[in-house]
């Protein structure tokens, strides 16, 4: 707490770690405090990425992609360790419609748009609640990378699935005027 306390948060986090290797029955305290340290230092990624790190060891697959998300949103030059950490939890459960989301997001911050256009695709089909942010997503895909089919396809799909025909045939017809 004292280092925390002093600004050193990095040096904090990896105090905690150490406190939780040591007695696992501290793990629930020190996720409370980590907790506490990423809060005042959000600037600092470090003891968000440790709590992160602590929690994928407790395979707390919830909190870990709530973690993930808010990093990303502070932090997206952090993309591809965080898909980094979302390729286990994925792989442990692929019909995890946020985690899902949260990899199709990484992934749009490195550029990977054909991937990362299927991933909204199929979280939207594991949750039909996402596809407002999967559309809204799959739209700053379309402009960052216009020549990509996959964003438009996956955008016609969704407005497709939830019967929105004429948004989807709109989106396809800019898909063809694009290629």
């Amino acid at each position: 707490k004292v280092l925390g306390s002093e600004g050193q948060p990095g040096e904090a986090s990896e105090a905690f770690r150490a406190a939780s290797a040591a007695d696992p029955k501290l793990t629930e305290t020190v996720l409370a405090e980590m907790q506490k340290l990423w809060d005042s230092a959000p600037a600092d990624p470090r003891p968000g990425l440790a709590l992160l790190t602590l929690l994928r060891e407790t395979r707390d697959s919830r909190r870990s992609v709530q973690v993930i998300s808010t990093l990303l949103d502070a932090h997206p030059n952090l993309a591809s360790v965080l898909a980094a950490h979302l390729e286990p939890i994925l792989k442990e459960d692929p019909k995890q419609p946020f985690a899902t989301y949260e990899m199709a997001r990484a992934l749009q911050h490195v550029k990977i748009y054909p991937r990362c256009a299927g991933l909204y695709l199929a979280a939207f089909r594991l949750d039909a609640g996402l596809a407002p942010m999967a559309l809204r997503r799959l739209e700053e895909c379309i402009e960052a990378a216009p020549d990509c089919p996959d964003p438009y396809l996956a955008a016609g799909t969704i407005h497709a699935a939830r019967g929105k025909f004429m948004a989807a045939a709109e989106t396809i017809q800019h898909a063809m005027e694009k290629m």
